[in-house]
């Protein structure tokens, strides 16, 4: 393919920031635009879809709508009228991913997804590409902007929670509602889709196990300082002989670690192969340009020619999180019991009127229970570490 004649769903803040780099794109013309009603600003916009999704004209769709409904029947219906479709929608492809995929396959066009996973730093890209040569076992790093700048903030400029998340918003690093954000929702959809491309393999959502960093507070912050630790919220997934673990932990790092050197909004992939070499990239993991960015590779990808991210038939998988064994910091009130903390505590410190204790050797899968369960009547924060 020469040359191609894109159709942009959304003109929002991705949206927008394609429209601007596509300006500079020689064999890329951006055709139409679909906005929602009473949005509709110029002679390209438009608020009926099907002045996209039917028009001969257009040769891919970008959907930048985000959402499930109605982005998922507009990505359908464009993949069932022969025409490519990039996104940058991690929840449209974490719910409808394996159907889309395979739908685009039966029809002979690209179905990518690269922005959904990393913003603009292209980390499924280069797992696909390596794959050519090995097998991707593990993979995981800091994927989420807005929890990684909330984190720092507390750190660096001593900020506590609420001023740190305002100051996140205030900035458009986290929305209204970020709780997606915080309880490491977002996190968990883009390790299942790095997952998904790394080993084919679809992990059930409910069998990964998952904590944000809703619970972290200054004192926690201050008492991993003086111990010369950092904290991130990081995400693990490893495909071994015994089968698949996933987890999403806020995890203390040492003060000299890549990690604890992403700052502000950034993020920090990583994926290991098979011979355990270690590959890193880091970038901005979210915002407009970067997500626009990683668009514009699919698009090139497209224009050299069809490809997809995943086979035709997909693995489904669960985790044994039971067969991963972490060590824990708790924080709790002094007077918290617990049979199990009991049982895996290696040391306990008083640190500002409050308890931390070290576990050693936890199973993951029991340790995000047993929080759970003492959740229902006492208020504490755990991390790996």
């Amino acid at each position: 393919m020469k040359n191609v004649n894109i159709g942009l769903l959304g003109y929002g803040t991705v949206g927008k920031a394609l429209a601007s780099l596509l300006q500079d794109q020689e064999n890329m013309t951006l055709h139409a635009i679909f906005r929602r009603s009473g949005k509709v600003e110029d002679s390209r916009m438009t608020d009926q879809i099907d002045d996209l999704l039917l028009n001969p004209k257009i040769d891919v769709i970008v959907e930048a709508l985000g959402g499930l409904i109605p982005a998922y029947d507009f990505v359908k219906k464009a993949i069932l009228n022969k025409k490519h479709v990039v996104t940058s929608n991690k929840a449209l492809v974490n719910a409808y991913g394996d159907e889309l995929n395979t739908l685009a396959i039966s029809n002979n066009v690209s179905f990518l997804f690269s922005a959904a996973c990393g913003g603009g730093i292209p980390y499924l890209a280069t797992m696909l590409q390596h794959q050519t040569l090995f097998q991707i076992k593990k993979v995981g790093g800091i994927l989420n902007g807005t929890s990684n700048f909330i984190l720092d903030k507390m750190e660096r400029d001593h900020l506590g929670f609420n001023e740190a998340l305002k100051q996140a918003q205030d900035l458009g690093y986290a929305e209204a509602d970020p709780s997606s954000d915080l309880d490491g929702i977002d996190t968990m959809y883009k390790l299942r889709l790095a997952l998904a491309v790394a080993t084919q393999t679809w992990i059930d959502l409910d069998s990964i196990d998952v904590e944000g960093i809703r619970y972290l507070k200054d004192v926690d912050i201050n008492y991993f300082a003086q111990q010369k630790w950092k904290c991130r919220l990081m995400a693990t997934g490893e495909k071994s002989a015994l089968g698949f673990s996933a987890s999403v932990e806020p995890t203390l790092v040492e003060l000299t670690s890549l990690e604890a050197m992403c700052l502000e909004n950034n993020n920090l992939v990583w994926f290991e192969n098979k011979d355990h070499q270690r590959f890193e990239l880091t970038g901005q993991g979210a915002g407009g340009v970067p997500t626009a960015t990683n668009i514009l590779r699919d698009l090139n990808s497209i224009l050299e020619k069809n490809s997809w991210m995943l086979p035709t038939m997909m693995n489904e998988g669960q985790t044994d999180n039971t067969l991963d064994h972490q060590n824990y910091i708790v924080r709790s009130d002094v007077d918290v019991n617990s049979d199990f903390l009991e049982k895996y505590t290696g040391q306990s410190r008083l640190f500002s009127g409050v308890l931390y204790r070290t576990l050693y050797d936890v199973p993951v899968k029991a340790m995000h229970e047993e929080v759970k369960r003492l959740r229902e009547k006492d208020e504490l924060c755990f991390v790996r570490c």
